[in-house]
């Protein structure tokens, strides 16, 4: 009606234009990242990261996103912090799973070819003295060697070696002597001669005997 008062708007009352937008809760800024940013290859973010952190030694990451990182499987390795696979574990050694370096083969085994997890026991008729070899040595002539073994048996006293490779040595023919070591009965010499077919690996007196005139 023409001439009324119009009352003065209170304090408490809003005035908002058409064009005003409504009110935004929780927005900080209109490039703010709410989702995170996704983990890198080679590392990994658990809850509440910050940053990413480097798969330990024995692990790898090999994607993106990894809240963990996996253990390197049997035959295989890495040797620092943030690999993205692991590396094959090299020959004359095995590698457990989660390792974080190769173990060289044992004396008395060999490691013959790459990605192992278990050395294998040299043979009988061969030897492996040091660590971490790919092959096993052929045991010399004048001694035996058994399976597994880390260095030649000289052949006892009564007994020889004829010849490589040998896990057990030839008892010493009649007519014939043989001391420790020998890759070969020695005769008897004139005027003496063999009684026993078997001798004692800890003694030779027996080898021979005087005979009588």
């Amino acid at each position: 009606m023409a001439g009324m008062p119009v009352a003065p708007e209170s304090a408490n009352s809003v005035r908002r234009d058409s064009h005003d937008a409504e009110p935004r809760l929780g927005v900080v800024g209109e490039d703010s990242d709410l989702d995170g940013v996704n983990c890198t290859v080679s590392n990994f973010c658990p809850v509440a990261s910050s940053a990413p952190s480097a798969c330990l030694a024995g692990t790898y990451g090999s994607s993106t996103g990894l809240s963990v990182c996996t253990a390197c499987a049997s035959g295989s390795y890495t040797p620092s912090t943030g690999y993205s696979v692991c590396t094959t574990c090299p020959i004359g050694s095995l590698c457990l799973a989660n390792s974080s370096a190769p173990i060289q083969c044992a004396t008395g085994s060999y490691g013959p070819s790459q990605g192992l997890s278990v050395c294998s026991a040299c043979a009988s008729g061969t030897y492996a003295a040091l660590q971490g070899v790919s092959v096993c040595t052929i045991c010399p002539v004048s001694s035996l060697c058994l399976n597994g073994s880390y260095a030649p048996i000289p052949c006892s006293a009564g007994t020889y070696g004829p010849s490589q490779g040998l896990s057990v040595c030839t008892v010493c023919p009649v007519g014939g002597y043989c001391v420790n070591a020998s890759s070969a009965a020695t005769p008897c010499p004139n005027g003496t001669y063999r009684v026993q077919v078997t001798w004692s690996s800890t003694s030779t007196t027996s080898n021979t005997r005087h005979r009588s005139s």
